[in-house]
């Protein structure tokens, strides 16, 4: 046992075996291109920063053009620490699991077991770094004709057209499903001049994903799910085996289950969670209608979808405002169309 790497040393190891050397290098050409102390001021004169937190918001906007600082980085330390501040009673068993986000493309994340029986997770940067553009086409798409209900009355943006707001999210998922770079060029959304540098409506519902993501891999863990499980390893030369578990769908719903009841626990309304996890299940429901899973691992994205608005009804009913309540119709027509692969 004293020779094989610890958690920590594992979850290196497992940076430099599977890593994505060509996502890597066109994050990092694309982040030569920002000045993140320009764009930091600017956040700052629109209000949406102050001050005394320049230093840090140029720091997390220069990790995000770095895989390789990214992959621990004060961006994964925050959605760590909020995961754990609600994860109560289960935190002491959880608070040493080390988390990293891959520089990868894959529509994945998992927590996998390491060679001295603990138990890493890892995010994929391929995601992450674009659910805030998923989060802000699909408020422009369905605000676009400022439905009664939307609180401000107005629509969030009219830089582009609806039909490329919906575009926008289709391509998406042909690049998650596909990993193929040339769906990102056919996004004509990237720029909304009308929009703040950052947007915290954007950045509180992508987090809001990030977090339901990591409390679903910490669900895994804290419930047991890491034995009993098919496993599917990789070989890591002397670091081992990377184990891949093909957890049951009903332990794929307890995650859920078990992630969106530790959400609530941190007093945000269960009907904007609802929200969160909806608007990535409607997500993953594309994914599979464009590439339909040979061997799925996981439940449908639109069942997950069920579970969840079964568990935030009583909030959802309460909240007529909420767009959790209105995802199925709105996506309809984003599902027609598809890019094929």
């Amino acid at each position: 046992m004293c020779n094989l790497p610890t958690d920590e040393e594992y979850l290196d190891q497992l940076y430099r075996m599977l890593k994505d050397d060509e996502w890597m290098e066109m994050r990092e050409r694309a982040g030569q291109n920002q000045d993140p102390a320009a764009m930091a001021r600017q956040a700052i004169s629109e209000g949406t920063f102050t001050h005394d937190q320049f230093d840090a918001l140029v720091e997390a906007l220069r990790e995000s053009g770095s895989p390789e600082l990214y992959f621990r980085g004060q961006f994964i330390g925050r959605l760590r620490t909020m995961a754990l501040s609600m994860l109560e009673p289960y935190r002491k068993q959880l608070e040493n699991v080390p988390v990293g986000c891959l520089p990868t493309r894959q529509l994945n994340a998992g927590a996998y077991l390491t060679p001295r029986d603990g138990a890493v997770i890892l995010l994929d940067s391929g995601v992450i770094l674009h659910l805030g553009l998923l989060v802000r086409s699909f408020i422009a798409y369905y605000t676009w004709n400022a439905p009664d209900h939307f609180a401000a009355g107005e629509p969030y943006c009219h830089d582009h057209s609806r039909e490329a707001f919906a575009h926008t999210i289709q391509h998406l998922a042909a690049f998650c499903v596909s990993g193929n770079i040339e769906h990102l060029r056919k996004i004509t959304t990237l720029s909304c001049p009308s929009l703040g540098t950052i947007d915290q409506t954007v950045e509180m519902f992508a987090t809001g994903i990030e977090v339901f993501i990591m409390l679903h891999e910490y669900g895994h863990i804290a419930l047991g799910h890491m034995s009993g499980c098919s496993v599917r390893p990789i070989h890591m030369g002397p670091a081992g085996d990377l184990t891949l578990w093909a957890n049951s769908r009903l332990q794929e719903f307890e995650a859920d289950r078990f992630a969106f009841n530790r959400y609530c626990s941190s007093g945000i309304r269960p009907a904007d969670i609802a929200f969160a996890a909806g608007l990535l299940f409607h997500f993953f429901h594309l994914c599979e209608l464009i590439r339909p899973p040979q061997n799925p691992t996981h439940p449908p994205g639109l069942a997950r979808w069920q579970q969840i608005q079964n568990l935030a009804s009583a909030s959802l009913s309460t909240h007529l405002d909420s767009w959790a309540n209105y995802l199925d119709r709105a996506f309809e027509p984003v599902s027609e169309g598809l890019p094929h692969l």
